[in-house]
């Protein structure tokens, strides 16, 4: 599913705290205006105090130009946001989760004449939650996902599991990214 005009996605990995949000609040625009961003992505979980984002945040974080948040494990470390998840409306949870938790795993957005399909995805190796197969239920979801660009943020512990994903999800959707394990990585890969 390649995007065939150009349309620039900025996807930020998992933002840790004041010093995270600091830098952010510094370069954000200035990144934006650089590389001609059309989309911006953040990974907010860790975003209070390195665990889990608080309501205050969430705002902020729209201040700053951002168009959607993806999360992870400690999605619901914060007990202030359980109740608001229905107005959290550039939010994504794991879709893997079961489906009685608070929140969305996938949500649509229209961006410069473009529709857009958020899905937030978690690992299974190494991570404390068990969550659904990652890949039976990417399965699952691409059966009725309908949009021009369709974005995973795969938070998941290792490398290889996120790899893994990529390929199994090469030309069905538009990119992969992966988050959780807080460093950078320089392995990006253009599969098609």
């Amino acid at each position: 599913m390649p995007i065939n005009e150009s349309f620039n996605i900025l996807c930020l990995g998992d933002i840790v705290g004041q010093p995270g949000r600091h830098i952010l609040d510094s370069k954000l625009n200035q990144i934006q205006s650089e590389f001609n961003i059309d989309f911006t992505i953040a990974n907010i979980e860790n975003s209070a105090s390195g665990f889990g984002f608080n309501n205050k945040l969430y705002h902020e974080f729209i201040q700053m130009k951002m168009d959607a948040f993806t999360s992870g494990n400690h999605v619901y470390a914060k007990r202030e946001v359980i109740e608001k998840f229905n107005i959290y409306d550039r939010l994504v949870r794991p879709i893997n989760f079961p489906k009685t938790h608070p929140g969305k795993g996938i949500r649509y957005f229209e961006k410069n004449g473009k529709k857009i399909a958020l899905i937030n995805l978690i690992g299974r190796v190494f991570m404390q939650q068990m969550p659904y197969c990652p890949f039976e239920t990417m399965d699952e979801t691409l059966a009725s996902v309908n949009a021009d660009i369709i974005i995973v943020d795969f938070h998941a512990e290792t490398t290889s599991e996120k790899q893994a994903l990529g390929w199994y999800l090469k030309d069905r959707v538009s990119l992969v990214f992966g988050t959780h394990t807080h460093v950078q990585t320089n392995d990006s890969r253009l599969l098609s």
